[in-house]
C-alpha cells in the first residue's frame, strides 16, 4: 500500500494525463480508447475503441513481437508504446507509428544508434514536444525532446527507484514515484515518495 499510495497521488497531482480524451486528427475524430493485445490471428495490435467499448478497430499489428502501453500524442498524430522488437532486454524498445498504423519508427538516442532507446512507460508531455519514460536498469526518468533530437536523464540518482513519471500540464515538470529519501536515512528502500523535476534546471523536489 506504501508504494501504489504515491502512484495514486501522482495521477492526482498532475492530473493532464489521467483522464479521458476526444482526440481530433485534422478535423477526423479518433476513437479514444487507445490499448494493446492480440488479434484473432495471435498477432500483438494496438486497437482503439469508444468510451462504451463499441467501434473497436485494429490500427496496427506488430506480428509476433509483443507491445503494450500505446499512447496518442496531444495531436492525435503519432502513438507511441512498448514493443520486444530488437530489444536489449524483454519489452523494453520505444518505438513510435503514426495514428493510421503507417511510419513505424525506433526511439533513439540520435540517429546513429543501431539499437532503440531501452526504456518502458513512455508518456508525451501535453505540449507533444517530449516523451518521458523510465529507463537504465536501476529505474531513473529519461526524457526524449523532439526538438534536440536526444535523450537526457532528468532525475539522475543511481542508487534511487524512479518511477511512474507523470507530466505538469505545462510540459515544464515531471512528477514521478521515489525511494530516493531513504538512501539519505537507513536505507528503507520500500517506503516511496512523489517528487517532481524541473527539466529545464533539473532540480528535484520532494511533494508527498
Amino acid at each position: 500500500m506504501a508504494r501504489i499510495l504515491p502512484i495514486l497521488l501522482i495521477c492526482t497531482f498532475f492530473y493532464a494525463q489521467c483522464g479521458i480524451l476526444e482526440f481530433k486528427n485534422e478535423n477526423v475524430t479518433l476513437l479514444p480508447i487507445l490499448y494493446g493485445g492480440w488479434d484473432k490471428d495471435g498477432e500483438s495490435a494496438i486497437f482503439a475503441m469508444n468510451t462504451d467499448g463499441s467501434g473497436q478497430k485494429k490500427v496496427f499489428s506488430l506480428g509476433r513481437e509483443g507491445l503494450y502501453a500505446p499512447k496518442r500524442s496531444p495531436d492525435g498524430k503519432k502513438i507511441v508504446f512498448n514493443t520486444s522488437l530488437n530489444s536489449l532486454s524483454h519489452w523494453l524498445s520505444i518505438y513510435l507509428v503514426n495514428s493510421d498504423g503507417t511510419g513505424l519508427q525506433p526511439l533513439k538516442m540520435d540517429e546513429q544508434d543501431e539499437v532503440p532507446v531501452y526504456g518502458y512507460k513512455p508518456i508525451w508531455s501535453p505540449d507533444g514536444t517530449m516523451i518521458a519514460f523510465e529507463g537504465g536498469f536501476g529505474g531513473e526518468i529519461y526524457v526524449y525532446s523532439f526538438l534536440l533530437d536526444t535523450v537526457f536523464n532528468v532525475s539522475n540518482h543511481l542508487l534511487a527507484t524512479d518511477s511512474y513519471p507523470n507530466w505538469s500540464p505545462d510540459s515544464k515538470k515531471i512528477a514521478f514515484n521515489s525511494n530516493r529519501k531513504n538512501f539519505e536515512t537507513d536505507f528503507d528502500t520500500s517506503a516511496h515518495h512523489i517528487y517532481q523535476v524541473d527539466i529545464a534546471t533539473l532540480e528535484v523536489e520532494r511533494v508527498s
